[in-house]
């Protein structure tokens, strides 16, 4: 779409905003799957929120230098990247709650009336 929206600019704009939102999404996941292998499978762990922490100012400083980089480059057309990396974390948002909505957790939890409870 940003081949006939802005012409090779518009390619170079959606194929980078694209690579960039993907590899964002994927040091986040990584990040929460490394934390919990180095927390023993402990969400409440201090060290799991750290790595979390530590991979997102990680994501923000890279996100800011490409930003800085990327701001006066003639190869690229800023609009198509814009709109491409809004569109990825929008879906991936989207995707995300979903996920979240339709998920089946049980919970072990004895309830006041409950028979079994001895």
């Amino acid at each position: 779409m940003g081949l006939l929206v802005g012409g090779t600019p518009g390619l170079w704009g959606g194929l980078l905003g694209s690579v960039l939102a993907f590899a964002f999404l994927a040091l986040t996941a990584g990040s929460m799957l490394l934390g919990r292998r180095l927390t023993t499978d402990d969400p409440n762990s201090p060290l799991f929120y750290g790595v979390v922490l530590a991979v997102w100012l990680v994501k923000l400083i890279v996100f800011f230098l490409f930003m800085y980089w990327l701001r006066d480059q003639p190869w690229l057309d800023a609009w198509v990247f814009f709109f491409t990396v809004i569109a990825a974390v929008l879906g991936s948002l989207i995707v995300d709650g979903f996920a979240f909505v339709k998920a089946r957790t049980p919970i072990d939890v004895t309830l006041p009336d409950d028979e079994s409870a001895g």
